[in-house]
């Protein structure tokens, strides 16, 4: 639990720098507050995915081929049961991904003393989780999702926050991590111009 911080990047960054000073590291596990572990085997099936050494990050649900940073927009995989939209199947079981939704990030011992959320980019809570996976697999690592049983408790009334901090870091890791980079480049300042018009900062 971190309280104050000025992004979950930087929140999320603070618990790896402390996990990765421990001798015996077995791994991280990284999840919302509204997420309920079901799964009295959880130990065991992050143990079993980490003992992979070229595995690096470990989720519940995600996608592959995503050209915007939601991983959604993609080809789906995994399993989660959630408060909003019921039941996500798209294949339990263990299934290469290029990003694992944030609600759960499990991080072996090699992603939690080499990774680092990108703090100076990404401002607030969006971004965090497209961005640790593209940066796990440009280092050569999988990114997976595994069939572990979990719950998210997400309020009904909410969807993704904020619109326009989903967008800006939507733009933000498509300028980061995709070659097709110039559309994106162009709507961030065509954002950013807006928010400079109405008095706002970005």
């Amino acid at each position: 639990m971190r309280a104050g911080q000025s992004s979950i990047h930087v929140a999320y960054n603070s618990i790896l720098e402390e996990a990765s000073a421990l001798a015996d590291l077995e791994g991280v596990v990284l999840v919302h507050d509204d997420v309920e572990l079901r799964d009295r085997e959880l130990e065991r099936k992050l143990g079993e995915a980490f003992a992979d050494p070229g595995i690096a990050v470990v989720g519940v649900v995600g996608g592959r081929d995503h050209r915007a940073m939601q991983w959604w927009t993609g080809e789906r995989r995994g399993y989660v049961t959630d408060e909003q939209q019921g039941v996500l199947d798209f294949g339990r079981g263990r299934r290469p991904v290029d990003t694992v939704d944030g609600l759960l990030l499990a991080l072996s011992p090699w992603a939690a003393r080499n990774l680092r959320f990108d703090s100076e980019r990404y401002r607030g809570f969006h971004g965090y989780d497209a961005e640790i996976c593209a940066l796990a697999r440009a280092r050569g690592k999988q990114v997976v999702v595994w069939d572990i049983d979990v719950h998210h408790h997400n309020d009904r009334d909410a969807w993704y926050g904020d619109r326009r901090a989903m967008r800006l870091a939507d733009l933000t890791w498509r300028l980061k991590w995709r070659r097709d980079a110039g559309a994106a480049k162009r709507a961030y300042w065509r954002l950013e111009r807006a928010a400079l018009r109405r008095g706002l900062s970005a």
